[in-house]
């Protein structure tokens, strides 16, 4: 098995652990936002600790990089926030189809921060992606469309992080980034989780919340390792299998069904994706 297999073998492992970790997030419906994302958050502490001590990697930031460190941590923040209440609120296909939108604006971002060229075939991709996300989101003018925006928001985050991270690469460690953003949103969820009051998970919900921060973790792990063997070029595009997997949970797990704009929606996302992939592959 050749490095290009394996990659994608270990991007489709990422998105099905991805997927696990929305459906738990989903499924625990009576634990709050800010535990359920200090749970996920201070597992990544724990484990990548020993790491960076087993490697006797400096946790030093030099100053220069200091503050986009902090904004990727906070938007990063923001990112997950905005997620676990799109997935407490939505269908789990809908949420996770509008924050698949992530790669659209990192490119945006990318030309607007980075000075990164945007090209023609880009534009006609992020044009057809919103026009896809309009199908899922349904616009209106009343609150039921809350929960749609807010997913649309976690995808502006994503996309925002995923930028700041672009910006430190090369310059701060891809493990120091991992570790001073489960720290730092570990610290701040565990204070709004005391003002927003704690809840005592029972035997069930504790196993949960323990897969549910394990299969992230996994997640994460597994997409780096995924990288580090194969070109991103080559391989991101199967990131969207997790939309699949989404959508057989949101039938067989939940049993709800999203209507045909979500399905028409998510296909249009998904298939603007590969247009964008494929060009970019050509070009390279």
């Amino acid at each position: 098995m050749n490095n290009y297999i394996k990659g994608v073998v270990f991007i489709l492992l990422s998105s099905l652990f991805f997927t696990f970790n929305a459906t738990l997030v989903k499924l625990l419906v009576d634990i709050p936002l800010y535990e359920k994302v200090f749970a996920r958050n201070i597992l990544g502490v724990v484990l990548v600790l020993p790491v960076i001590i087993k490697t006797k990697t400096s946790i030093y930031v030099k100053k220069e990089f200091r503050t986009t460190l902090f904004f990727r941590c906070l938007i990063g923040l923001f990112g997950l926030l905005t997620y676990y209440y799109a997935l407490d609120n939505m269908i789990l296909s809908d949420a996770t189809m509008i924050n698949k939108l992530n790669p659209f604006f990192v490119i945006l971002f990318s030309y607007l921060f980075l000075k990164e060229e945007l090209k023609g075939y880009q534009v006609v991709s992020i044009i057809f992606a919103f026009m896809g996300a309009m199908l899922v989101i349904k616009p209106s003018l009343d609150f039921t469309v809350i929960p749609a925006l807010i997913a649309l928001l976690s995808a502006v985050f994503a996309g925002a992080s995923y930028t700041l991270i672009r910006g430190l690469s090369g310059k701060v460690s891809p493990l120091i980034i991992v570790f001073y953003f489960s720290l730092f949103t570990s610290i701040v969820t565990f204070f709004l989780m005391l003002v927003d009051g704690v809840v005592t998970p029972n035997s069930r919900q504790l196993v949960f919340l323990i897969l549910m921060a394990l299969a992230a973790t996994l997640a994460q792990i597994i997409m780096t390792f995924a990288y580090k063997i194969a070109e991103a070029s080559r391989i991101s595009v199967y990131n969207y299998a997790s939309i699949i997997f989404a959508l057989i949970i949101t039938y067989t797990v939940f049993a709800d069904s999203p209507d045909i704009y979500s399905i028409f929606g998510g296909v249009i996302i998904v298939l603007s994706g590969i247009f964008n992939f494929r060009k970019t592959l050509n070009r390279s």
